[in-house]
């Protein structure tokens, strides 16, 4: 029957999964959840405590890699580094078993799930023999609005020509949608892949996830550490341990050395960094918050950066200084002692991993 087809193929095509560009986006943050719910199986959790958490924290894939310019994208580009690294993660969760597949199969059994129940809820206010099959859709549209949404337009032009009962409608309904869901079904198994399903999502998975777990992405304006207030309403951000401000692209303005020193050490001291944003202009480190309010950086001259971080940047000093196009920092010598395991185990502490998960 042309309605039923009509309304099925025109009204809720796009509520299902070959397209999800709906009118309203809970279709697309319901899908969005299950990406969410596959990465990291702990609701709720806002904190890296569980392996699949772990196996987003972006140092862990350090170890084998060992990569350069992996740890200048993180330093510098941070949001987009972990971004990727969850969307890495996502991948090969999707590739597992066919759960792609599986997880849109779900949601198209639950948008058909809705449509019949909608059905029978509209069907249960008019007789049987009742003509008014606008009514019935109206009816329908009600049950639906929550969840799907059936344009005017897909309604009218499905129902100008109409001419039949609610019992015939129904069954007729009813006939189309199992055809329709045999159809998507059967698509399913050649329809889009992950790389491309994501990318229609009106809300992203990776977005969400970095948002809860990683928090609002802020780094700090001296060694770009960021800040740790995690998924929680702050007004300040704040951070533990800061890391030498090399890392961070300072550097000494006479010798052009990069800059070793923390700067949770310099906020109390009378050494000076350049203002970003009026050039020319030299404020005291001590002053930084009337450049950086938003920032928090309680001053500790005992506070030291992690066996880790001094050494990555002893070990990448001239590669940092070249991409920076600075001089090496001029480390400790005690910096240059520290080895991989020690640094590894600093990375661990760092992220409360225990040393099977790294």
């Amino acid at each position: 029957m042309t309605l039923s087809q009509g309304i099925c193929c025109r009204g809720l095509m796009n509520c299902l999964i070959k397209g999800t560009s709906v009118t309203k986006p809970i279709l697309s943050l319901r899908l969005t959840s299950n990406f969410i719910s596959v990465a990291l199986p702990q609701e709720n959790s806002s904190r890296c405590t569980n392996d699949s958490c772990q196996t987003m924290t972006p140092e862990r894939s350090w170890k084998s890699t060992n990569d350069f310019n992996s740890f200048v994208k993180y330093i510098c580009s941070y949001e987009t580094y972990v971004k990727d690294q969850i969307l890495e993660h996502i991948y090969q969760k999707m590739d597992q078993d066919g759960l792609l597949c599986k997880l849109k199969k779900k949601k198209l059994e639950d948008v058909v799930c809705k449509l019949l129940n909608a059905m029978e809820q509209a069907s249960n206010k008019l007789s049987d023999d009742d003509t008014n099959i606008p009514n019935l859709v109206n009816q329908m549209r009600k049950y639906l609005i929550k969840d799907i949404v059936i344009s005017d337009e897909a309604q009218q032009h499905s129902l100008f020509q109409i001419q039949s009962t609610c019992e015939s409608f129904t069954q007729s309904f009813i006939a189309a949608l199992t055809t329709l869901k045999e159809t998507l079904l059967d698509e399913f198994s050649n329809t889009d892949g992950t790389t491309k399903t994501l990318n229609k999502l009106a809300i992203k998975p990776q977005n969400e996830l970095f948002k809860r777990i990683f928090g609002c992405g802020q780094q700090c304006p001296f060694c770009k550490v960021p800040c740790e207030a995690g998924g929680k309403e702050h007004s300040k951000h704040h951070a533990a341990v800061h890391r030498p401000q090399g890392l961070g692209r300072y550097r000494n303005d006479i010798t052009e050395d990069l800059v070793e020193s923390l700067c949770s050490t310099d906020v109390q001291s009378d050494c000076r960094f350049l203002n970003p944003v009026k050039q020319g202009e030299w404020v005291q480190y001590k002053d930084y918050a009337t450049i950086f309010p938003d920032w928090h950086i309680p001053p500790d001259p005992t506070m030291e950066a992690s066996d880790f971080w001094k050494y990555v940047l002893v070990r990448y000093n001239k590669q940092f200084a070249k991409r920076y196009e600075a001089k090496p920092a001029n480390v400790p010598q005690t910096w240059k002692k520290i080895t991989k395991e020690q640094a590894l185990k600093g990375l661990r502490d760092t992220f409360g991993m225990k040393g099977g998960n790294l």
